[in-house]
């Protein structure tokens, strides 16, 4: 199933062209109101000194922030990021896709997301999939207890990615666009676009040559513990 959705969601990228040309034509790029949840991306390093998470923001071509964070490659290689992706629907399956390119602010190459939330902008000619989770969102009894109830309205999933070879990213000073797409399932496994959703886009700046990270305060400042053969705590993380 899992490679069926991959191919599929390649395919898609390779065709979006010609399906967007069908739908309405080029530059269909307006953004439907929704009820469904806001979702978003956040990155933990691990060790938490190998990025700056996000922290400054501008915005893009459908109005939404994009946050500029910063990868140092010389402290990242063989370690990990955590990719947190939060406010994802739960009232059907769904597979949730993260995407990295070289640019973005392409939200004219894709599909309006007509029924979804939010609007999938990374550049369709350079986008690599990172990763890819399958949730369903399964009927939980409720429990008593004294915090609360549990809700059940949206699903939050920690997506680890393990870095190898860095050098391939780019240059010093060049940027990568981070975006995670969570999209519906229907029952012949078929994913379904138009009610799919889609985080804001993290901006990532290499730097190649540092030895060390002197500024590792990202949005929200947020530790916690990594003992798992990692160096050091997590932090780094940022606050939808």
């Amino acid at each position: 199933m899992q490679n069926k959705l991959l191919k599929t969601a390649i395919a898609g990228k390779l065709a979006a062209s010609a399906s967007i040309v069908s739908a309405g034509g080029l530059g269909k790029t307006d953004v439907p109101e929704t009820t469904l949840p806001q979702m978003s991306l956040a990155e933990i390093g691990a060790p938490y000194n190998i990025i700056t998470a996000p922290a400054s923001a501008s915005t893009s071509v459908t109005g939404a922030e994009v946050l500029e964070g910063t990868i140092y490659t010389q402290l990242a290689a063989n370690q990990r990021i955590d990719f947190v992706v939060e406010g994802i629907n739960a009232s059907e399956p769904v597979t949730v896709f993260l995407g990295m390119s070289k640019a973005a602010g392409m939200a004219e190459s894709w599909l309006t997301f007509t029924e979804g939330q939010g609007q999938l902008e990374l550049d369709p000619a350079t986008l690599e999939l990172l990763a890819a989770v399958e949730i369903d969102p399964l009927a939980v009894p409720e429990f008593p207890n004294s915090l609360g109830s549990i809700e059940r309205n949206h699903e939050s999933v920690v997506v680890p990615i393990r870095l190898s070879d860095l050098s391939s990213l780019g240059a010093e000073g060049d940027k990568v666009y981070i975006q995670s797409v969570a999209v519906p399932v229907d029952a012949e496994g078929q994913i379904v676009w138009e009610r799919a959703q889609a985080s804001e886009v993290d901006v990532f700046m290499l730097n190649t040559t540092a030895t060390e990270n002197l500024d590792i305060t990202g949005k929200t400042g947020s530790t916690g513990g990594d003992t798992g053969g990692d160096t050091g705590g997590d932090s780094g993380g940022k606050t939808p």
